[in-house]
This record gives C-alpha cells, structure tokens and sequence, in this order.
C-alpha cells in the first residue's frame, strides 16, 4: 500500500489506527494462507543425511498468534486510543 493511500484513509490518529488495522489484517491473510500451503504441502525433505525444510510452520503460526493478539488489541482500545497505546513495538 503506498504511504499516499495510508495518509487519506483518516485525519490525524484515527487514519493512524485504520492505517494499523488495515495493514495488520493484510499481513495476517499472507501469513494464513503461507501456514495453508505448508499444512498441503510436503514443506520439509531429506536427501542423503541433509534435511531441508523451506517453511517454518513454527514461526509462521507463531506469527499469526502476535499478529491477531496486536489485532485484538487495537480493536479494543478503538473507543479511546493516544498515538501511544497504538504503536506497539514497531515502526509508525
């Protein structure tokens, strides 16, 4: 999403918080759907006594779970938010 598109969504801190939203939601459908072609697909192989995996399921769902807890967060601070309870450990 360009920065352009982000500043018109809103004025002042509710754009901040649809913006967050907004961007949060995105990602957690990218991760979803990466932890559904791991779950079909055959993500891990072995040759010889090499082990090779090109997805960690671990990491993904472990994502997930910090993604909707910042979701569930933001969802219920909305009533009464400061630009600070919105920021949370990431960048503005």
């Amino acid at each position: 999403m360009k920065r352009e598109e982000k500043k018109n969504r809103g004025s002042g801190e509710e754009g901040k918080l649809v913006a967050s939203v907004t961007e949060l939601k995105e990602r957690l459908a990218l991760y979803l759907a990466a932890e559904k072609v791991v779950l079909e697909s055959n993500q891990s192989y072995q040759i010889g006594q090499q082990s090779y995996t090109k997805a960690n399921l671990a990491m993904l769902q472990a994502e997930i779970r910090r993604i909707e807890a910042r979701l569930e967060l933001l969802e219920q601070q909305h009533g009464s938010y400061s630009a600070k309870q919105v920021i949370i450990g990431g960048r503005r």
